[in-house]
């Protein structure tokens, strides 16, 4: 028999896994847009230093989304397991 406390922390954690869901299929459609501008930035031999911070910055997305993403869910997690 499950408690109130027990079933309460099945669902957080059965909430965070659709989030965690969510921002994945979110990621997908990111991910394309992020190597098509790689590609116009001419990423593989950039010319000024201007070029190459930009090359950097558009490359760091995709992890910074992963990490929002993990963060999210992992918070929305612990949050309502605190409470």
């Amino acid at each position: 028999m499950i408690d109130k406390r027990g079933a309460a922390a099945l669902v957080v954690i059965f909430i965070s896994i659709i989030y965690f869901m969510f921002g994945m299929i979110l990621y997908q459609f990111i991910k394309t847009d992020i190597a098509l501008a790689r590609t116009e930035l001419d990423c593989a031999a950039p010319d000024t230093p201007g070029d190459m911070f930009n090359c950097l910055l558009v490359g760091s997305i995709i992890p910074i989304v992963v990490i929002t993403i993990l963060s999210v869910a992992g918070g929305y997690a612990t949050e309502k397991a605190l409470k």
